[in-house]
């Protein structure tokens, strides 16, 4: 008899054990699927945002032009961006307004609409790297005043191609895509911040709780002086 209670509050501990299991694993499923970037959602939350985040991710073209001279066109003829292989994912840096920023996320990337493209001709350039992706960002750099240093991550398919030149692409970092790339291709973006580039879902947080830094602190001290 003992032996057989026994028994049964095994099974029961067991049971129960499982079931709890089960629903911290459901539980860390939907927090997954929760966490997948939502385009259209954060596209409507940078609309509504848009003074603060100008307020501190605005990048004058001084400080373009002198991170530009200082930190990137000292390196270009030597790149030392790692090979990826078969890379899950690609970079696109570019300079873009807050409007374009959103029409990027709600409507996807057009080639019609490329304005600077690295090597391979006209289409949407790409890279395994990010350190390469951001060099877009300057390469591409104008005068506008609500200019936005912005990496997109997107989620490699079969319509992005390696650019196969030794020449051009050493590296084997630079890819291309011929074709419109839709939003849902989308997985990440961050933009260019006082250290180096930030979520933009860990931004938004950041301006809702008020601690958005103003740019005029940090962009000033890469300007076109020596630093």
């Amino acid at each position: 008899m003992a032996k057989n209670a026994f028994g049964l509050l095994f099974l029961i501990l067991t049971m129960g054990l499982s079931a709890g299991s089960y629903e911290n694993n459901t539980s860390n499923y939907c927090q997954n699927v929760m966490s997948l970037f939502k385009p259209l959602r954060v596209a409507q939350q940078i609309q509504a945002h848009k003074k603060s985040l100008l307020e501190g991710y605005r990048l004058p073209l001084r400080y373009m032009q002198g991170y530009y001279i200082r930190r990137i066109e000292p390196y270009l003829s030597k790149p030392t961006y790692s090979t990826v292989e078969n890379p899950d994912v690609l970079y696109r840096g570019v300079f873009i307004s807050i409007d374009e920023l959103t029409e990027l996320l709600v409507h996807g990337h057009e080639v019609s609409k490329v304005q600077w493209t690295a090597v391979g001709g006209q289409g949407i350039s790409l890279s395994s790297s990010i350190e390469e992706a951001k060099t877009y960002i300057f390469h591409s750099a104008d005068n506008r005043p609500d200019g936005l240093g912005v990496l997109f991550k997107f989620k490699k398919t079969n319509y992005m191609t390696l650019v196969a030149d030794p020449q051009t692409n050493p590296t084997n970092t630079i890819f291309k895509s011929y074709q419109d790339i839709p939003s849902r291709d989308v997985v990440g973006v961050s933009l260019w911040g006082e250290y180096g580039f930030e979520n933009i879902q860990e931004i938004l947080i950041k301006v809702e709780a008020k601690q958005i830094v103003p740019n005029s602190i940090w962009t000033s001290k890469f300007d076109k002086s020596p630093f």
